[in-house]
């Protein structure tokens, strides 16, 4: 019933009263107001939802680029939320679009480093990094990518590439040298000093190399770590005392 007019009387039409008796009248104040709901953020399908429940509708729905809003989901509404409207009014939706696509740069041949900060610079993300052996491509640079160069894609999405460490490498024997002189010679070579241990040994003196795993000879990826068992010298002992005992027994003690 519009606003103003007769809803109803007490008593009601046809109602046989005394002449002159009061009859109260209803009238209208129109739909009652309701509350417009946040739907912000939520899919479009979910936001109609919304607004059914609430007594509301869908009004115009219109559509933005935006990278904070994933593609589908509702970036603002009009009226705003909590703003009192009629029963049955429209709310008027932006839908989002998602993010304009950008180009997936080409990093094949640069160096890791360079290829990490072209793909963020494009707005993209730097996901898994692998290595692989390669005799033809220098070491740290980029064999392959996951995502062909030039494809469209929405920023934030995560390329992975593949890394080049070089050629194998032959490990050198380093048995004999000195820790210190065995790890400069293994860093030489494109590989890293592994665990160290020590063990008494009466043959190489202390500070040397024992022994390496892998042994030297063997072909290895670059960056492959070599244990190393170093010497501490021959085994000691302390001087038993003798004096005053017969030679028997400081022969036995001894």
């Amino acid at each position: 019933m519009p606003v103003g007019n007769v809803i109803r009387t007490d008593p009601l039409v046809g109602t046989e009263i005394t002449a002159g008796a009061p009859v109260d009248i209803i009238v209208s104040l129109g739909p009652a107001n309701v509350a417009v709901p946040d739907v912000t953020n939520l899919t479009s399908a979910a936001a109609a939802q919304a607004l059914i429940d609430a007594g509301l509708i869908v009004g115009d729905v219109t559509f933005e680029r935006s990278v904070d809003v994933p593609a589908g989901s509702i970036i603002s509404q009009d009226p705003a939320a909590a703003t009192l409207v009629a029963a049955g009014s429209a709310v008027n939706l932006v839908e989002s679009l998602g993010p304009d696509a950008v180009p997936v740069p080409d990093i094949v041949g640069l160096q890791q480093a360079d290829a990490e900060s072209v793909v963020t610079t494009a707005g993209l993300a730097v996901g898994n990094i692998s290595f692989q052996v390669n005799t033809q491509v220098p070491e740290g640079e980029v064999l392959s990518q996951s995502i062909p160069a030039g494809t469209q894609v929405i920023p934030g999405t995560t390329l992975d590439f593949v890394v080049s460490i070089g050629a194998p490498v032959t490990v050198p024997d380093v048995t004999g040298l000195s820790e210190a002189d065995a790890g400069t010679t293994l860093v030489g070579a494109r590989l890293v000093v592994g665990n160290v241990t020590t063990q008494e040994d009466v043959n190489v003196p202390a500070g040397a190399v024992i022994s390496q795993n892998p042994a030297g000879g063997m072909v290895v990826n670059p960056g492959t770590a070599v244990d190393l068992v170093v010497s501490l010298g021959p085994p000691t002992t302390v001087t038993p005392g003798v004096i005053g005992l017969m030679q028997m027994a400081a022969e036995q003690a001894i």
